[in-house]
């Protein structure tokens, strides 16, 4: 925490927009923009999620003024600051930051990337908790198909979104469709070598005996 604020310290203040556009050498405050990126991860990590929002905020808008509303590194801190709105229960400021996220990086990576992949998951979450099930069950089954394109069937990428597609399917009464995603993502956690101490596994296994009790 200490070294995070001595980080913080040493950023100072943000350069006027008119001294980015006209400097010749953008690396400096590309650097910057990275910089203050990196130290509102560091601080969402901590908890400290209003420092968090005012850093990607001011890396999101160095990135602007260099590259463009447009760029990746953009709709990356979009994406940011959606999971930070969702976790908040700010559900459709999260869902209007992911759609943003997932305009830009179909733009510039197509449908079959892993970047557009983890949007496509964070906007399931947002579906789950709006209990929109069905938008939510189409959002990780599209991250999925990318998913098990790039990284393989039995990747622990997959058996992530395998997961909440069982909770989706849980939380709309089908639960034997459930215990059969969360039957797949156990396999997959066994052949990656996890043990049943490994909160992954011991997640899934919570969520087996609870839905086995309620198909009963």
């Amino acid at each position: 925490l200490k070294a995070t604020h001595i980080y913080e310290s040493q950023l100072g203040s943000d350069p006027p927009e008119k001294t980015i556009k006209a400097s010749k050498g953008t690396d400096d405050y590309a650097g910057l923009a990275e910089t203050l990126f990196r130290l509102a991860t560091a601080q969402d990590r901590l908890g400290e999620e209003v420092t968090a929002l005012k850093l990607y905020r001011r890396s999101m808008k160095l990135y602007k003024t260099l590259f463009g509303r447009d760029s990746l590194d953009v709709a990356k801190i979009l994406n940011r600051l959606a999971n930070m709105k969702g976790r908040g229960g700010s559900v459709d400021k999260a869902m209007i930051l992911f759609d943003e996220s997932l305009r830009i990086r179909m733009l510039h990576l197509g449908s079959n990337n892993e970047e557009v992949a983890e949007t496509l998951f964070g906007m399931g979450i947002v579906f789950e908790k709006r209990r929109d099930y069905g938008a939510a069950m189409k959002a990780y089954s599209d991250c999925l198909r990318i998913r098990s394109s790039k990284f393989g069937s039995d990747s622990m990428e997959v058996a992530q979104v395998v997961v909440n597609i069982g909770v989706v399917r849980g939380n709309k009464g089908d639960f034997e469709g459930a215990l059969k995603s969360w039957n797949k993502a156990l396999s997959i956690y066994r052949k990656n070598g996890l043990e049943n101490d490994d909160t992954l596994v011991s997640t899934v296994l919570s969520h087996m005996q609870l839905a086995n009790e309620l198909k009963n």
